[in-house]
């Protein structure tokens, strides 16, 4: 029995190969899927979503690196993994991380079942050290870290080509959202539109190459004959905003264009071309594979839900899902741009570039935890932040798909006391959650 897992810098990649079905799971950072992430990818569209099923309701629910990695591997939910942000002391490959959660992945799961697992790439937020490397963590049998390029943005795998897909239609001015979308300036300069664009260009470029990568790796498949017995998974650890809500690039929010993530899957009894609404979240992602493996656990050692019952039918599906969405944000005052002379001494914000108009990509009191829902006839957030303002943000997706007009305070002042309890009384419950209590809508 072997099980390969391959992590390439922006993607990750499992492979297997036995008796038992192999699997591949490709991961790729900041990925986003509202501005058309998965447009330029026409070999992954032909080979994996025209053969399986696409998830058009797919979340992650910590829309930030580390993270969302963490809630993968484990199948839990920040506020259970620990790790909140990219920062050790938020978490990111901690010494609980290391000494509890590292021990308890999927990964462990499969090695005891008979699976051989590999993995390549960027783990967690840092790089391997390399077959012979002197730490591998738990649960892989090899582990190679692929080099040569950036922690964060990264456009060395382009190849020619361009795309002009971003438009102004997403630029907004600002009034009704949290303080960090409030810096100044409200609008974006022309300068910095224009680079943004750049930027959505070359995410397209380095794109196609992850599509090369993607079709490689099932010819190669197709060509030892494994193919037909192979699941494959292809999503995102987090979306991407350029430009809306006048935030000029990252992720870290709590809209749609940080939390919808590309997911397509492929493999043995999945109908082609099938598409589900069903909300699935990525801490749905490791039952799943234990699923797909055929390895039994215990489901309320997970938060999540396998979507593996809901993929492999032909029947129309209608799971109806609540789920959280949880960030702690990042301060760093070394992370400011000498030339923000304005910002210099504020030790609550992080990530301020003089290229991005000052506008920072992080701060302390961007804390927040959500109830995102998505049931007949309900599709809303509703977030509280962690700040002085006591801030929250509501948003009937129905009505309102692009969020522009933050309801929190008109369902306060217009809707019964009863309508708001029930909001806050069910996101202080997700948020809170752990196992099988995470699964009730």
């Amino acid at each position: 029995m072997n099980f390969l897992v391959f992590l390439f810098f922006l993607s990750v990649i499992l492979v297997a190969n036995g008796q038992k079905p192999n699997i591949v799971l490709f991961l790729t950072d900041d990925q986003d899927e509202l501005l058309g992430g998965i447009v330029p990818m026409g070999k992954t569209q032909r080979l994996i979503a025209n053969k399986g099923v696409i998830f058009s309701n797919s979340f992650v629910s910590t829309p930030l690196c580390c993270p969302s990695r963490s809630s993968i591997l484990t199948g839990r939910y920040a506020h259970n993994h620990g790790t909140f942000n990219n920062s050790i002391n938020g978490g990111c490959n901690s010494h609980e991380w290391q000494t509890v959660h590292e021990k308890n992945t999927f990964a462990v799961h499969l090695q005891k079942n008979g699976y051989r697992t590999f993995y390549a790439g960027k783990y967690l937020n840092k790089y391997g050290t390399g077959k012979n490397g002197s730490h591998i963590p738990p649960g892989w049998d090899w582990w190679f870290g692929l080099h040569g390029n950036s922690v964060y943005y990264n456009y060395t795998l382009s190849v020619n080509g361009t795309n002009h897909y971003f438009t102004d239609q997403y630029l907004t001015k600002v009034i009704t959202k949290h303080w960090l979308t409030r810096m100044l300036p409200e609008v974006l300069p022309d300068d910095l539109i224009s680079k943004l664009d750049q930027f959505q260009e070359m995410r397209w470029e380095t794109l196609l190459s992850v599509d090369d990568l993607v079709e490689s790796l099932i010819e190669e498949l197709e060509k030892k004959l494994l193919l037909n017995n192979t699941y494959v998974i292809f999503t995102s650890d987090n979306g991407f905003h350029l430009g809306q809500f006048g935030l000029p690039w990252d992720k870290r929010q709590m809209y749609e264009t940080d939390i919808r993530v590309p997911l397509i899957v492929r493999g043995p009894n999945i109908p082609e071309k099938k598409l589900m609404t069903s909300p699935v979240v990525n801490v749905d992602i490791a039952g799943t594979i234990l699923d797909m493996a055929g390895v039994r656990y215990d489901l309320d050692s997970f938060d999540g839900l396998s979507f593996l019952p809901i993929a492999n039918t032909t029947l129309p599906d209608s799971r109806h899902r609540s789920i959280v969405i949880e960030y702690r944000g990042e301060s760093n005052s070394i992370d400011i741009d000498p030339q923000c002379e304005h910002l210099i001494g504020d030790y609550g914000i992080k990530g301020c570039h003089f290229e991005a108009a000052c506008k920072c990509q992080d701060s302390h009191n961007n804390t927040y935890n959500c109830l995102r829902k998505i049931s007949d006839p309900d599709n809303f957030i509703y977030c509280e932040f962690v700040d002085s303002e006591y801030f929250a943000e509501f948003y009937n997706l129905v009505e309102d798909p692009y969020q522009l007009n933050n309801l929190a305070h008109k369902i306060k002042e217009t809707t019964s006391h009863e309508r708001v309890h029930q909001l806050q009384e069910a996101l202080t419950a997700l948020s809170l959650c752990r196992g099988i209590n995470c699964h009730k809508t």
